[in-house]
């Protein structure tokens, strides 16, 4: 991987992300630092003056409660789901799965996803594409 060199303020504020200049002409207080080519892509990482180096872009992550996941589903729905995990392992497991998430739930996460997503093809279907996608988006009925 090729680097490339980043003026650093005395402030620890990025002055030049692609620093190219003469390193005589660098004022006290300032610094060079290297740093891969895709260090700051849109998967990679971004400069933070707090900690005064580089660290990974991650969206955050929210956790819901249990509880404010069951109420994004309307009673019928819950009962829908309730009755066809004595029929459905997949369901069963999905169910038992998000109660078992003490510590919260993160509606973006791969599994809630794919499990949202999975009650809209059950027979008979818990839910509809569209409330999926409500569900998902956190919005209540």
């Amino acid at each position: 991987m090729t680097d490339r060199v980043c003026l650093i303020g005395a402030d620890n504020a990025m002055l030049d992300d692609n620093f190219t200049g003469d390193p005589e002409a660098i004022e006290p207080g300032q610094r060079v630092v290297f740093a891969p080519l895709n260090m700051d892509d849109a998967d990679g990482f971004v400069w933070s003056q707090e900690m005064a180096g580089w660290k990974p872009k991650l969206a955050p992550v929210v956790l819901i409660s249990i509880a404010t996941f069951m109420l994004l589903f309307t009673q019928t729905e819950r009962m829908a789901a309730r009755s066809l995990r004595a029929t459905n392992p997949m369901v069963d497991d999905f169910w038992e799965l998000m109660l078992a998430c003490t510590n919260g739930i993160a509606l973006q996460h791969p599994v809630v996803i794919a499990g949202v997503n999975m009650l809209t093809g059950t027979t008979p279907p818990v839910l509809t594409a569209d409330r999926a996608a409500q569900i998902l988006a956190g919005e209540a009925p």
